[in-house]
């Protein structure tokens, strides 16, 4: 497991590359307990009663669908920075991309 303080030695990423590495591998007791599985199975249960969408009943897809909602957003978020200053936007992604190799 990751401790706090080493995002400092991953650069300018370090954020998302202790997350990914914190959120990546065993899932311990969850995986073992077949969570989706019976997540699936009640809420089967509450569509028949109404109380939720069948969109929503399966783990799976819910979860899939959440991502890439935060995703589009995301993307959605760095294209309006590129659209109100194209030319600041573009000079600083690339002096991102190239200055690491002009290192």
């Amino acid at each position: 497991m990751a401790h706090v303080g080493e995002e400092a030695a991953l650069g300018d990423v370090g954020a998302v590359g202790l997350l990914a590495r914190v959120a990546q591998g065993d899932l311990g007791p969850l995986a073992r307990v077949d969570l989706a599985q019976k997540y699936n199975r009640y809420a089967n249960t509450g569509v028949r009663y109404g109380l939720i969408s069948a969109q929503d009943a399966d783990l799976d897809e819910y979860v899939t669908q959440k991502a890439l909602d935060g995703l589009y957003f995301m993307v959605g978020e760095e294209e309006k920075k590129i659209r109100r200053d194209p030319v600041g936007t573009a000079s600083s992604l690339l002096q991102k991309v190239f200055g690491e190799l002009l290192k």
